[in-house]
């Protein structure tokens, strides 16, 4: 990631005293302006940070991951993944590059909060970053396979777990295993330098080749597979020159191209269907990345920032974001605070009313959020929404740079201001600054209303009137 370097600011204060259109004079120059705005936005940051060192002490250390605590690479210590299932929590970790022998798949009770004391299987892969539940089945991809394994799955019988590692496809990578109708299967990923997808039509008792994209030059790879609309779609990443302009969709009996998924950036990673539209993150959870929505034409950014993890839990999307805060959404526009997470934390799984986070260094924190913070309770606090300059009843002429803030004790989404009754401008963030031509309107007296709405649909406001002169 390049580092833009912050220009340096020289801000000249006149000599003459600050009467009322001095500080006009001085607010609407470039430069002065410049240095308001980053006082204000270094203040509301410093408000930020308080906040959330606050919130963060509310998440509980509750145990070690046994094997993952003991790799020797810093990426394989890290729990990339949590994944609920049958009451438990399964965690994945693994390097990709250090070629170690097994993965241990040794599920976390929240009962007792704690781990296994033995491993239900140690997977023959060196990586395992992924876990699908599918039926009464919990399937883990080799993303790193080691020896002879396509694919680990762990299988419900009278309540009991029975896991077993399955060979039957010969994968290099497999890095994503989705169904379209509950029976058939599909693992893909790699073989060699080939982009494949393999399928089988009866829940994995018999394979065959359904896509392969081949390469002399560089190394393809089917990251991820997206099921969406009754659809199979998947795209070739290039190690070498990145993604290929259009992806692949499979309709349950042939494959055609389809618009390109990925465009945005990244390979695509762990996807699922949220609010009507296919949700992914572009990269693995080792690295941060945005998250997307894809409808079906077109890919875009859902979040303003970017993420580690996301995962899903009824009606809400909950995201795991690289500054560690955690929100969530229902509608995939609007988004509440929910938590601060430790600094380290890469993953997230929601189980019984409580947010797990796994995090570098092998170690599983949560956090209860039912019937506190903002677990189950309503928000009916409005936002505090406030006009900086000009002040009320001052006299103004010429351009005004209109400077305004708000905030929330939740998550602000939205700050807009109005003159006489007509939107001039809106922000996502705080402050805002928007220059209004007092050229355009009569002399005498306007008002300047400013509004701020959070992630509820509160909204907030104030008003103010001067004189145009």
């Amino acid at each position: 990631m390049t580092t833009k370097k912050k220009k340096n600011i020289k801000v000249t204060r006149s000599k003459k005293s600050f009467n009322q259109r001095n500080v006009y004079s001085w607010l609407t120059g470039k430069p002065r302006l410049a240095a308001l705005t980053f006082v204000l936005l270094f203040a509301s940051v410093g408000a930020y940070l308080l906040f959330f060192s606050h919130a963060a002490t509310e998440f509980t250390l509750v145990g070690t991951h046994p094997q993952a605590s003991q790799q020797s690479s810093a990426l394989g210590k890290s729990l990339l993944t949590l994944q609920a299932w049958n009451g438990h929590l399964y965690a994945g970790y693994g390097d990709m590059y250090a070629n170690i022998p097994s993965v241990a798949i040794t599920p976390f009770d929240p009962a007792t909060n704690t781990f296994s004391s033995s491993p239900l299987i140690n997977s023959g892969t060196s990586a395992l970053y992924l876990y699908r539940p599918i039926g009464s089945n919990l399937f883990a991809p080799a993303m790193d396979r080691e020896g002879a394994t396509d694919y680990a799955k762990g299988a419900l019988d009278s309540g009991n777990e029975n896991w077993r590692d399955y060979t039957p496809l010969d994968v290099s990578h497999a890095y994503d295993l989705r169904t379209l109708n509950g029976t058939d299967l599909y693992v893909v990923g790699s073989q060699g330098r080939d982009a494949v997808v393999w399928r089988s039509a009866d829940n994995g008792a018999t394979w065959a080749e359904s896509l392969r994209m081949p390469t002399t030059t560089s190394y393809y790879g089917f990251y991820f597979a997206g099921v969406y609309n009754n659809r199979l779609y998947v795209q070739v990443y290039d190690s070498f020159n990145g993604a290929q302009t259009k992806s692949k969709v499979f309709d349950g009996s042939a494959w055609s191209d389809g618009p390109s998924i990925i465009s945005l950036g990244g390979y695509g990673f762990h996807s699922e269907v949220f609010n009507g539209q296919m949700i992914f993150q572009g990269r693995l959870p080792s690295e941060a990345s945005d998250l997307m929505a894809f409808n079906g034409t077109k890919t875009t950014k859902i979040f303003n920032g970017t993420i580690y993890n996301y995962t899903i839990d009824g009606a809400y999307l909950y995201a795991l974001s690289s500054t560690g805060v955690v929100y969530r959404t229902t509608d995939l526009a609007n988004w509440q605070t929910v938590a601060s997470a430790p600094s380290t934390s890469r993953s997230i799984a929601i189980l019984n009313n409580t947010i797990f986070v796994g995090t570098t260094d092998s170690t599983l924190y949560k956090q209860d959020i039912s019937g506190v913070g903002v677990g189950n309770i309503a928000d009916t606090t409005a936002p505090q929404a406030n006009l900086l300059y000009p002040t009320a009843d001052s006299t103004v002429s010429g351009n005004v740079n209109i400077v305004a803030t708000a905030t929330d004790d939740r998550a602000l989404t939205k700050i807009e201001i109005f003159v006489d009754g007509k939107l001039l401008g809106s922000s996502t963030t705080s402050p805002i600054t928007k220059r209004w031509s007092t050229r355009k309107v009569s002399n005498g007296s306007h008002s300047i209303t400013i509004k701020a709405y959070d992630a509820a649909g509160n909204v907030g406001q104030s008003s103010a009137s001067v004189v145009k002169n």
